[in-house]
C-alpha cells in the first residue's frame, strides 16, 4: 500500500511536470521568429494531407512566409500518423513546413463559398503580401485546387521524389511482377464511399477500364483501392486479361503508378488518393475519370479540380 503522503508528492510532482511543459511551450511560441501562415487541418487521409501540404507550401512561397501546421488533432482524427507517413514517402517535403501551436493567431477568410469554408475555391493568395501579423490562419478547408501550385509544379515534382526505400521496394515489386511496360492503371473506392453513394461501380468499371485499355493499345491492368474483395471479384471479371492488384503501402502505389501507368481510370473522382495516383502517371494525356455530376460537400468535378 502507498502511503498518502507518498501518493500527494507523485501528484505534486505530474502536477509541476505539466506546468513546466506548458510554460516552455508557450515560452518557446513567444520567441519563434519569421512570418508564417497556416491553413485549416483537417481530418483527411494521406491524399488530403498532401493537397493541404502542397497548396500550403504553394500559398507560403507566393506571400513569402513558411508554412505551418497549427494542430495534428482534428475533434476525434489524429493526422501525425499520415504526415509522418507522408514525411518518410517524400523526405523533401518534410523541409516546406514546421508543426507548431501558437497563441497569436491571426485570422482571415479566404477562398470561401457563400460565406462558409470550402474545399476547392481557389483565391489569388497575393491580397495576402500586406498582412503584417506574425502567424496568419487562413479560413479554408482542403485546398483542393491545383491552381494554388500549378504555377510551380517543378518544384511540386521535385519536393515529391519518393525516399530510396520506397523507389527500392517498388522495383522488387516490378520484377517480381515481371511488369516492364506500361499497364492500364484503375483506382477504386469503397470503404466510407459506399455510405455516401459515391463508391466505384464493379460493371461499369470493368467497361471502362476496357475500353480504355484497348485505344490506349495496353494489354496489361494494375488496380489500386481500398477494397481487397472488390478488387478481387473486378479481377475475376476482366478474366482472360492479365491483371494484378496492389496491396501495398500508400507509397509503393504512388511509386508504382509514377513508373507503369500508360493510362489512369479515377471510378471516383472525388478521391483524393485517385487524384494523387494520377498526378504520378507518366502520361498525363491518359488521365480518365467518371464525368458525372456527383459531389461531396461543396466539391464538385470541375477543371480547377482536374
Amino acid at each position: 500500500m502507498i502511503p498518502a503522503c507518498r501518493r500527494s508528492t507523485v501528484a505534486i510532482c505530474v502536477l509541476t511536470v505539466v506546468v513546466v511543459v506548458q510554460f516552455y511551450k508557450y515560452h518557446y511560441t513567444a520567441t519563434v521568429y519569421g512570418s508564417f501562415v497556416a491553413i485549416e487541418s483537417n481530418g483527411g487521409r494521406i491524399g488530403n494531407q498532401l493537397f493541404h501540404l502542397c497548396s500550403g507550401h504553394a500559398i507560403a512561397r507566393k506571400i513569402s512566409r513558411r508554412h505551418y501546421i497549427r494542430t495534428l488533432n482534428i475533434g476525434a482524427f489524429h493526422i501525425a500518423k499520415h504526415i509522418e507517413k507522408i514525411e518518410k514517402i517524400f523526405p523533401r517535403l518534410a523541409d516546406t513546413f514546421v508543426v507548431m501551436e501558437v497563441r497569436n493567431e491571426y485570422r482571415v477568410p479566404f477562398a470561401q463559398k457563400n460565406g462558409e469554408m470550402s474545399c476547392c475555391e481557389y483565391e489569388d493568395p497575393s491580397r495576402l503580401r500586406d498582412k503584417t501579423q506574425q502567424f496568419l490562419v487562413l479560413e479554408m478547408r482542403y485546398a483542393q485546387n491545383v491552381r494554388y501550385f500549378e504555377d510551380i509544379l517543378p518544384e511540386i515534382r521535385y519536393l515529391l521524389d519518393f525516399a530510396d526505400d520506397v523507389k527500392q521496394q517498388g522495383n522488387e515489386v516490378l520484377q517480381r511482377w515481371n511488369m516492364k511496360n506500361s499497364v492500364m492503371c484503375v483506382h477504386i473506392r469503397r470503404s466510407d464511399f459506399v455510405r455516401l453513394n459515391l463508391a466505384t461501380n464493379l460493371n461499369e468499371s470493368v467497361q471502362k477500364a476496357r475500353n480504355i485499355a484497348r485505344r490506349q493499345k495496353l494489354s496489361q491492368f494494375l488496380i489500386f483501392g481500398d477494397d481487397l474483395d472488390f478488387m478481387r471479384r473486378m479481377a475475376e471479371r476482366m478474366l482472360p486479361d492479365k491483371v494484378f492488384f496492389s496491396t501495398f503501402t500508400e507509397g509503393i502505389d504512388f511509386f508504382l503508378a509514377s513508373k507503369i501507368c500508360g493510362a489512369m481510370l479515377m471510378t471516383t473522382p472525388m478521391s483524393t488518393f485517385g487524384w494523387w495516383l494520377s498526378f504520378f502517371a507518366p502520361n498525363q494525356n491518359a488521365i480518365f475519370f467518371n464525368n458525372d455530376s456527383t459531389t461531396m460537400d461543396d466539391k464538385y468535378i470541375s477543371q480547377d479540380l482536374f
